[in-house]
């Protein structure tokens, strides 16, 4: 009985352990499935870490290009702003500098027009004109207004004494002629050298003052006048301000002509507006109506020499003052300051050489 018992327990016991080991199969299979789903969703989280830290790296490069970017343009901003603040200091400079050349040149505009209205009167009475001479006097102011004051012309043609001085002696008895004349600057400095001195001008009203002054001058064409002369029988020739009035072929002519009528080893003495100087050649030399065309000092020495004269010296004179001070306060460049500030007049010094012979016809 007591087995019976006893092996009903063990039955019991054993329905139990194959309940709880089906159990325990089923957590086990539970748990297996739970941690398939477990590592799925590990992988899962680990993809999707990935793809954040992928997207967290990529925000940080774009983050850092556009930081560079915003760099690169605040640097361009300040930059712009110096090129500006720059600019508008140079602006301001100009502008300033505007102003003074307006004023320079209003300045310049009140001179002239006091000037004009100073030879605006009645012309006055001279002998030996007529009203047709009117075109006469407007030259004659246009002279003595541009050219420059009587004074300032016989200081400046000084220089050409010494050569003068420096003639042979078998020139002493000769003349010297002053092709245009003029006012007589060159007259009066002859003659208080105690040379015999003749001027010739077609300007009436250039004669009739030489004349006023005591001179010796005539009115007429200066070709006609060195034709009518005999050949080597003229100390000097000289043109003070003359060959750019001239065609080529006359002044050719001229030159032909000085050459035969002076004695040799005279003086042929030529002055002319420097060419050099653009504010000559570009402007005032235009203030002379009357003026044909700029010849630069190489030309005039080619006609020069295709005359035969021996050329003794070329001169380049009155330098503007005024330019040359604004070179040098301003700190122009060389050539700027040559061309600018550079004489105003040139000249030739050539003499008829001594064993000349006589030019063919």
């Amino acid at each position: 009985m007591a087995t019976v018992k006893g092996f009903a327990r063990w039955l019991r016991s054993l329905r139990t352990l194959n309940a709880q080991r089906a159990l325990l199969e089923q957590l086990a299979s539970q748990v297996a499935g739970l941690q398939v789903r477990i590592e799925q969703q590990q992988r899962a989280l680990a993809q999707s870490i990935s793809e954040v830290a992928a997207r967290l790296e990529s925000l940080a490069s774009r983050t850092e290009a556009a930081s560079e970017q915003e760099r690169q343009v605040r640097d361009g901003v300040r930059r712009e702003i110096t090129g500006l603040s720059s600019r508008l200091d140079e602006g301001v400079h100009a502008t300033s500098e505007l102003a003074r050349g307006v004023r320079r040149l209003e300045a310049s505009a009140d001179a002239l027009r006091a000037r004009l209205a100073a030879v605006a009167p009645t012309f006055p009475t001279l002998p030996n004109l007529a009203s047709a001479d009117s075109a006469a006097w407007f030259h004659a102011a246009v002279e003595a207004n541009f050219r420059g004051p009587k004074e300032d012309i016989r200081e400046r043609l000084r220089v050409y004494l010494p050569y003068v001085a420096a003639l042979p002696p078998a020139t002493a008895d000769l003349a010297a002629v002053d092709v245009g004349c003029g006012r007589g600057e060159w007259l009066e400095l002859l003659r208080d050298a105690r040379m015999n001195a003749i001027g010739i001008d077609d300007n009436p009203v250039s004669v009739e003052r030489c004349l006023a002054s005591g001179l010796h001058a005539v009115r007429g064409d200066a070709l006609d006048y060195l034709r009518a002369q005999p050949a080597a029988s003229i100390a000097v020739v000289s043109a003070f301000h003359v060959v750019e009035h001239l065609a080529p072929e006359t002044l050719v002519a001229l030159l032909f002509e000085a050459w035969r009528v002076l004695a040799p080893g005279g003086l042929l003495m030529l002055e002319t507006p420097n060419a050099e100087n653009l504010l000559v050649a570009a402007s005032s030399f235009y203030l002379d109506p009357t003026h044909r065309h700029p010849i630069p000092v190489p030309l005039l020495r080619t006609f020069v020499e295709f005359a035969q004269f021996e050329v003794v010296e070329t001169v380049r004179l009155q330098p503007d003052d005024e330019m040359r001070k604004a070179a040098i306060d301003e700190q122009w460049p060389p050539t700027l300051a040559r061309l600018f500030g550079g004489p105003r007049d040139a000249g030739i010094v050539a003499r008829k050489p001594p064993d000349s012979t006589p030019q063919a016809a």
